[in-house]
């Protein structure tokens, strides 16, 4: 892993020929986004190496972290969930090729569900709320509290 200021080297040369922006949310976090080719090329260096799975698991837990569960109650949290949304929907689309879901994933999906429910997505949010049972399911089992939830 790059100590700290290697990591800040390296964005900040990589955001001075616009391969990543960032963005700050209202609560602090900032948000890297990279350019598609600079994805593809750390997707071919993580596969290389064989930590797809594991960054791809680390990924879901941080989102699952960040992604406010209560954007269905709560229109405080819409900003950062908009600032989110767009890596939460690119994490679901790239995680299934590189990692068994987890309980992390689950919630996230979960999280996101409600958010695009809010937004009137409905139908988008539908699927993405079955996947997330599904995963809860798979990883919980049909029985627990958080899959009748």
């Amino acid at each position: 892993m790059l100590d700290y200021f290697r990591r800040e080297g390296a964005l900040a040369a990589l955001y001075a020929v616009s391969l990543v922006d960032h963005e700050t949310t209202e609560e602090g976090a900032v948000l890297i986004t990279m350019h598609p080719l600079v994805q593809a090329a750390m997707r071919f260096q993580l596969a290389s190496k064989k930590q797809s799975s594991e960054t791809a698991r680390r990924t879901a837990a941080r989102l699952a972290k960040a992604f406010p569960a209560t954007a269905l109650t709560d229109p405080k949290t819409w900003t950062t969930c908009a600032s989110l949304l767009q890596h939460a929907l690119a994490f679901r689309e790239m995680s299934s090729d590189v990692f068994i879901p987890d309980e992390n994933s689950s919630q996230l999906l979960s999280s996101l569900g409600c958010y695009l429910h809010i937004r009137g997505a409905y139908g988008e949010a539908e699927q993405i709320f079955r996947e997330s049972i599904s995963i809860a399911e798979s990883v919980l089992g049909a029985e627990h509290s958080i899959v009748a939830t």
